[in-house]
């Protein structure tokens, strides 16, 4: 969303490397074209055949926070994107919501948080997706409600929230969160065998991670991963730092 007009964009955009520069490409839509939006999530998945496609879900329009789930086939990318609306039955225990997270994380889509019903409204779920179905198999409640936060994976394949807004007290989440799912071999088919848990750890730098409409990514080097924030806002100013997250930082 551009914030002096308020207007809502649904263009897609590809960052390419061509001899050692980056450049912009806008490649073609078709298919069934997401409506406008922002706060969205879009999330990496191997389709069938090791093709990737992109999963869009929720966001806020100009006509209130969305539901829908949207697929993008990336087969012929840069020249064109082919869009398609997942339309799964049980996508409807899902509550509209924008400003919420979504990583991969073994074989599911990890939904957490979000704002979702009134504007104060903030949501503590943990909702499991089916990768390959895209079928809700689990919503589970949890005690950290959040908005406006960055989750990304740890070395050893936990996941990890980081910051957010709590728009009920209002405050910046200043703990961070590790999520950890546990699966039984070979994997459960019904949502009573899955073990979610989310444990806070020990940490000395809380305060350097309060904020919030930051983000977080995953960086392999040699080996050793850790998590990137970068940016972010606080109650007092925006943020330009980088702050780096260890999986042994992250220990219980």
């Amino acid at each position: 969303m551009y914030m002096p007009t308020q207007e809502f964009y649904n263009d897609t955009w590809v960052l390419k490397e061509e001899d050692g520069s980056l450049c912009w490409l806008e490649p073609r839509q078709e298919g069934l074209t997401p409506s406008a939006r922002n706060s969205h999530t879009a999330t990496l998945v191997e389709g069938e055949e090791g093709a990737e496609k992109m999963v869009v879900i929720g966001g806020g329009s100009s006509s209130g926070l969305l539901l829908s789930v949207e697929i993008a086939d990336l087969q012929d990318l840069p020249d064109k994107i082919t869009w398609s609306k997942c339309e799964e039955e049980s996508l409807s225990r899902i509550s509209p919501r924008e400003m919420h997270t979504c990583s991969l994380y073994k074989d599911f889509l990890i939904i957490f948080g979000g704002r979702v019903d009134g504007e104060e409204v903030v949501s503590s779920e943990a909702i499991l997706i089916d990768k390959t179905s895209l079928k809700v198999v689990k919503v589970e409640s949890t005690s950290f409600k959040r908005c406006g936060h960055a989750m990304a994976k740890l070395r050893d394949s936990r996941l990890i929230l980081v910051g957010g807004l709590d728009l009920t007290a209002p405050e910046i989440c200043a703990q961070s969160v590790v999520i950890d799912l546990e699966l039984q071999d070979p994997p459960p088919s019904t949502q009573e065998t899955f073990s979610l848990r989310c444990d806070v750890p020990e940490q000395e730098d809380g305060e350097t991670l309060a904020r919030f409409a930051h983000s977080a990514t995953t960086v392999t080097t040699g080996g050793e991963g850790e998590v990137l924030v970068f940016g972010g806002v606080n109650f007092s100013s925006d943020l330009n730092d980088v702050v780096a997250i260890t999986s042994s930082v992250a220990k219980e």
